[in-house]
């Protein structure tokens, strides 16, 4: 645990994180809160230049038996709201993200291990007026997904990987935004190979290609 405070603009913060297991769980989660008001400068306070926000995240991840594969979650939070030192207006931010990591191992053959992580993201900002009103929000969801399949060493080829990857990201401009902003959808799928070759000693190549087809309407 942690705490701190400013005198430059009467601000405070705390924060605290914790870490353990149970059985062949492995667990995280960490908090912060933080607050400030205007800060001073040689020419006096600069108005509208507070902050208030805080976060924090929570996850964990299953060990299976031999030690070398788990599966893990975790969602994170965040909220902030700050003024616009250039004008009257603040900032209102949320965003939300859940992670997956999970990993597979498949033996000492050709096949190493076998890794598949996904996430989403929910993130919003609005700017308001000092009563409240809103001219502009901005919004953009994403969805992402990887798979990749490893392989032991054949030979002089090794740290092999083969992989694909999806991405789908929707983005949205409301109020004052919407005069030069359109609402936007970007989808891609790509695959990709990588591959290390040690022709000798101190010699080595390494390859890579990627395949990416995108959608953007």
């Amino acid at each position: 645990a942690s705490s701190s405070y400013t005198t430059v603009n009467k601000g405070a913060e705390v924060a605290g994180l914790v870490d353990g297991k149970a059985g062949q769980f492995a667990l995280h989660a960490d908090a912060f809160w933080r607050t400030t008001d205007n800060y001073d400068t040689p020419d006096g306070t600069q108005p509208n230049s507070w902050f208030h926000g805080w976060g924090g995240s929570l996850g964990g991840s299953y060990f299976l038996g031999d030690g070398k594969s788990h599966m893990g979650l975790a969602v994170t939070h965040y909220d902030s709201q700050y003024g616009v030192p250039s004008d009257t207006t603040y900032i209102d931010m949320h965003q939300t993200k859940v992670m997956s990591r999970n990993s597979f191992d498949l033996g000492t053959g050709l096949l190493k291990a076998l890794t598949l992580d996904g996430s989403y993201g929910d993130y919003k900002h609005s700017e308001k007026n000092p009563d409240g009103s809103i001219n502009s929000t901005f919004k953009n969801k994403e969805w992402n997904g990887r798979g990749e399949l490893l392989f032991n060493a054949l030979g002089p080829v090794r740290n092999t990987a083969l992989g694909v990857e999806y991405i789908n990201r929707k983005f949205q401009g409301l109020g004052e935004a919407t005069d030069y902003l359109s609402p936007a959808t970007n989808e891609s799928i790509a695959g990709y190979l990588f591959s290390e070759i040690q022709l000798a000693s101190r010699f080595q190549v390494e390859a890579s290609g990627r395949v990416e087809q995108a959608h953007i309407p």
